[in-house]
Protein backbone atom coordinates (compact mmCIF):
# COMPACT_ATOMS: atom_id res chain seq x y z
CA UNK A 1 0.00 0.00 0.00
CA UNK A 2 2.86 2.34 0.79
CA UNK A 3 4.29 1.75 -2.69
CA UNK A 4 0.97 2.69 -4.27
CA UNK A 5 0.79 5.82 -2.15
CA UNK A 6 4.32 6.77 -3.20
CA UNK A 7 3.50 6.23 -6.85
CA UNK A 8 0.38 8.34 -6.51
CA UNK A 9 2.40 11.17 -4.96
CA UNK A 10 4.83 10.96 -7.87
CA UNK A 11 1.89 11.31 -10.26
CA UNK A 12 0.83 14.42 -8.39
CA UNK A 13 4.29 15.88 -8.82
CA UNK A 14 4.23 14.94 -12.49
CA UNK A 15 0.97 16.79 -13.15
CA UNK A 16 2.16 19.74 -11.09
CA UNK A 17 5.35 19.92 -13.16
CA UNK A 18 3.28 19.91 -16.35
CA UNK A 19 1.21 22.81 -15.09
CA UNK A 20 4.21 24.78 -13.85
CA UNK A 21 5.93 24.36 -17.22
CA UNK A 22 3.29 26.51 -18.94
CA UNK A 23 1.82 28.41 -16.00
CA UNK A 24 3.53 31.74 -16.72
CA UNK A 25 4.04 31.35 -20.47
CA UNK A 26 1.85 33.91 -22.27
CA UNK A 27 1.87 31.76 -25.40
CA UNK A 28 0.11 28.87 -23.69
CA UNK A 29 -2.91 30.24 -21.80
CA UNK A 30 -5.26 27.43 -22.84
CA UNK A 31 -2.73 24.75 -21.94
CA UNK A 32 -2.01 26.42 -18.60
CA UNK A 33 -5.71 26.40 -17.69
CA UNK A 34 -6.09 22.80 -18.82
CA UNK A 35 -2.98 21.59 -17.00
CA UNK A 36 -4.10 23.37 -13.82
CA UNK A 37 -7.46 21.62 -14.00
CA UNK A 38 -5.69 18.28 -14.33
CA UNK A 39 -3.42 19.04 -11.40
CA UNK A 40 -6.24 20.35 -9.22
CA UNK A 41 -8.19 17.18 -9.96
CA UNK A 42 -5.45 14.77 -8.96
CA UNK A 43 -4.42 16.95 -6.01
CA UNK A 44 -7.95 16.70 -4.68
CA UNK A 45 -7.99 12.91 -4.85
CA UNK A 46 -7.06 10.53 -2.05
CA UNK A 47 -5.64 7.88 -4.35
CA UNK A 48 -5.18 6.80 -7.93
CA UNK A 49 -8.53 5.01 -8.08
CA UNK A 50 -10.38 8.19 -7.20
CA UNK A 51 -8.37 10.10 -9.79
CA UNK A 52 -9.25 7.51 -12.42
CA UNK A 53 -12.94 7.98 -11.66
CA UNK A 54 -12.73 11.79 -11.71
CA UNK A 55 -10.40 12.19 -14.67
CA UNK A 56 -13.11 12.03 -17.33
CA UNK A 57 -11.93 13.54 -20.61
CA UNK A 58 -9.53 16.08 -19.11
CA UNK A 59 -6.59 14.53 -20.98
CA UNK A 60 -8.52 14.79 -24.25
CA UNK A 61 -9.37 18.43 -23.54
CA UNK A 62 -5.70 19.01 -22.81
CA UNK A 63 -4.88 18.08 -26.41
CA UNK A 64 -7.53 20.52 -27.65
CA UNK A 65 -6.06 23.25 -25.44
CA UNK A 66 -2.56 22.69 -26.81
CA UNK A 67 -3.93 22.85 -30.36
CA UNK A 68 -5.63 26.16 -29.58
CA UNK A 69 -2.39 27.60 -28.22
CA UNK A 70 -0.35 26.46 -31.20
CA UNK A 71 -2.75 27.81 -33.81
CA UNK A 72 -3.30 31.04 -31.92
CA UNK A 73 0.45 31.66 -32.19
CA UNK A 74 0.39 30.87 -35.90
CA UNK A 75 -2.61 33.12 -36.46
CA UNK A 76 -0.97 36.00 -34.61
CA UNK A 77 2.23 35.57 -36.63
CA UNK A 78 0.47 35.48 -39.99
CA UNK A 79 -1.66 38.48 -39.11
CA UNK A 80 1.45 40.44 -38.14
CA UNK A 81 2.83 39.76 -41.64
CA UNK A 82 -0.51 40.55 -43.29
CA UNK A 83 -0.54 36.99 -44.65
CA UNK A 84 -4.32 36.88 -44.70
CA UNK A 85 -4.63 33.72 -46.79
CA UNK A 86 -2.25 31.73 -44.59
CA UNK A 87 -4.24 32.95 -41.58
CA UNK A 88 -7.42 31.28 -42.84
CA UNK A 89 -6.29 27.80 -41.76
CA UNK A 90 -5.53 28.71 -38.13
CA UNK A 91 -8.74 30.77 -37.95
CA UNK A 92 -10.91 27.83 -39.00
CA UNK A 93 -9.03 25.39 -36.77
CA UNK A 94 -9.54 27.65 -33.75
CA UNK A 95 -13.23 27.94 -34.56
CA UNK A 96 -13.50 24.17 -34.88
CA UNK A 97 -11.74 23.64 -31.57
CA UNK A 98 -14.77 25.15 -29.83
CA UNK A 99 -16.85 22.09 -30.75
CA UNK A 100 -14.38 19.18 -30.36
CA UNK A 101 -13.46 17.43 -27.14
CA UNK A 102 -11.12 14.58 -28.05
CA UNK A 103 -7.73 13.93 -29.61
CA UNK A 104 -8.95 12.15 -32.74
CA UNK A 105 -11.38 14.89 -33.70
CA UNK A 106 -8.92 17.72 -33.12
CA UNK A 107 -6.25 15.92 -35.17
CA UNK A 108 -8.72 15.33 -38.01
CA UNK A 109 -9.85 18.95 -37.86
CA UNK A 110 -6.31 20.28 -38.03
CA UNK A 111 -5.30 17.94 -40.86
CA UNK A 112 -8.35 18.74 -43.01
CA UNK A 113 -8.02 22.48 -42.55
CA UNK A 114 -4.26 22.43 -43.16
CA UNK A 115 -4.84 20.58 -46.44
CA UNK A 116 -7.59 23.00 -47.47
CA UNK A 117 -5.43 25.98 -46.58
CA UNK A 118 -2.45 24.66 -48.53
CA UNK A 119 -4.59 24.76 -51.69
CA UNK A 120 -5.79 28.28 -50.88
CA UNK A 121 -2.19 29.39 -50.42
CA UNK A 122 -1.10 27.81 -53.71
CA UNK A 123 -3.95 29.49 -55.59
CA UNK A 124 -3.18 32.85 -54.00
CA UNK A 125 0.55 32.66 -54.66
CA UNK A 126 0.01 31.75 -58.30
CA UNK A 127 -0.29 35.50 -58.90
CA UNK A 128 3.48 35.56 -58.48
CA UNK A 129 3.69 34.24 -62.02
CA UNK A 130 3.66 37.99 -62.70
CA UNK A 131 6.95 38.41 -60.85
CA UNK A 132 8.83 36.82 -63.77
CA UNK A 133 9.06 39.83 -66.03
CA UNK A 134 11.49 38.50 -68.60
CA UNK A 135 8.79 38.24 -71.29
CA UNK A 136 7.72 41.84 -70.69
CA UNK A 137 11.33 42.95 -70.87
CA UNK A 138 11.84 41.00 -74.11
CA UNK A 139 8.75 42.65 -75.55
CA UNK A 140 9.97 46.11 -74.57
CA UNK A 141 13.37 45.48 -76.13
CA UNK A 142 11.88 44.02 -79.30
CA UNK A 143 9.48 46.89 -79.82
CA UNK A 144 11.52 49.86 -78.65
CA UNK A 145 15.21 49.07 -79.16
CA UNK A 146 17.01 51.37 -81.59
CA UNK A 147 18.64 49.00 -84.04
CA UNK A 148 19.59 49.10 -87.73
CA UNK A 149 16.55 48.71 -89.97
CA UNK A 150 17.72 45.33 -91.26
CA UNK A 151 17.31 43.89 -87.77
CA UNK A 152 14.00 45.53 -86.85
CA UNK A 153 11.89 42.68 -88.21
CA UNK A 154 13.88 40.17 -86.15
CA UNK A 155 13.37 42.23 -83.01
CA UNK A 156 9.66 42.59 -83.72
CA UNK A 157 9.40 38.86 -84.27
CA UNK A 158 11.08 38.22 -80.93
CA UNK A 159 8.59 40.61 -79.30
CA UNK A 160 5.65 38.72 -80.82
CA UNK A 161 7.06 35.41 -79.65
CA UNK A 162 7.49 36.79 -76.14
CA UNK A 163 3.87 38.01 -76.16
CA UNK A 164 2.66 34.58 -77.19
CA UNK A 165 4.73 32.90 -74.48
CA UNK A 166 3.40 35.33 -71.88
CA UNK A 167 -0.20 34.55 -72.89
CA UNK A 168 0.54 30.81 -72.82
CA UNK A 169 2.18 31.11 -69.41
CA UNK A 170 -0.86 32.82 -67.87
CA UNK A 171 -3.30 30.48 -69.62
CA UNK A 172 -1.36 27.46 -68.39
CA UNK A 173 -1.53 28.80 -64.85
CA UNK A 174 -5.32 29.04 -65.08
CA UNK A 175 -5.63 25.61 -66.69
CA UNK A 176 -3.46 23.97 -64.04
CA UNK A 177 -5.19 25.67 -61.10
CA UNK A 178 -8.84 25.29 -62.05
CA UNK A 179 -8.94 21.60 -61.04
CA UNK A 180 -7.97 22.77 -57.54
CA UNK A 181 -10.32 25.77 -57.48
CA UNK A 182 -13.16 25.79 -59.96
CA UNK A 183 -13.32 29.00 -61.97
CA UNK A 184 -9.90 30.19 -60.81
CA UNK A 185 -8.48 33.08 -62.84
CA UNK A 186 -5.23 34.98 -62.57
CA UNK A 187 -6.00 38.28 -60.88
CA UNK A 188 -3.10 40.67 -61.41
CA UNK A 189 -4.68 43.22 -59.08
CA UNK A 190 -3.72 40.96 -56.16
CA UNK A 191 -0.08 41.97 -56.59
CA UNK A 192 -0.91 45.12 -54.60
CA UNK A 193 -1.74 43.02 -51.55
CA UNK A 194 1.08 43.38 -49.02
CA UNK A 195 1.96 39.66 -49.02
CA UNK A 196 2.74 39.87 -52.76
CA UNK A 197 3.84 43.47 -53.11
CA UNK A 198 6.60 43.11 -50.52
CA UNK A 199 8.34 40.59 -52.79
CA UNK A 200 8.67 43.03 -55.69
CA UNK A 201 11.73 45.25 -55.08
CA UNK A 202 10.57 47.98 -57.46
CA UNK A 203 8.86 51.39 -57.10
CA UNK A 204 5.09 51.43 -57.42
CA UNK A 205 5.23 53.18 -60.78
CA UNK A 206 7.36 50.39 -62.24
CA UNK A 207 5.05 47.69 -60.89
CA UNK A 208 2.04 49.61 -62.22
CA UNK A 209 3.67 49.91 -65.65
CA UNK A 210 4.45 46.20 -65.89
CA UNK A 211 1.04 45.23 -64.56
CA UNK A 212 -0.69 47.36 -67.18
CA UNK A 213 1.48 45.86 -69.90
CA UNK A 214 0.71 42.33 -68.80
CA UNK A 215 -3.04 43.02 -68.58
CA UNK A 216 -3.08 44.62 -72.01
CA UNK A 217 -1.21 41.73 -73.64
CA UNK A 218 -2.99 38.86 -71.90
CA UNK A 219 -6.39 40.34 -71.07
CA UNK A 220 -6.05 39.14 -67.45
Amino acid sequence: MEDLDAIFEEYKEYYKARWMRVKDNPNYPFSAASEKKLYDTIDGCANGYEFRDRLGNLNELNAVALTKDQYTMRLTHYQSLQEHIRALGPQRILQGCETVDNVNDVMTLAMNEENKNSIEIAMDEAVREFHDWHYLEQIEIGEQAEVPSKWKSDYQQHAQQAKQKLVESYNDAEKNNQPWEEGWHLNLDLIWEHRHRRLLPYPDEVVQKRRNEAKQITGK
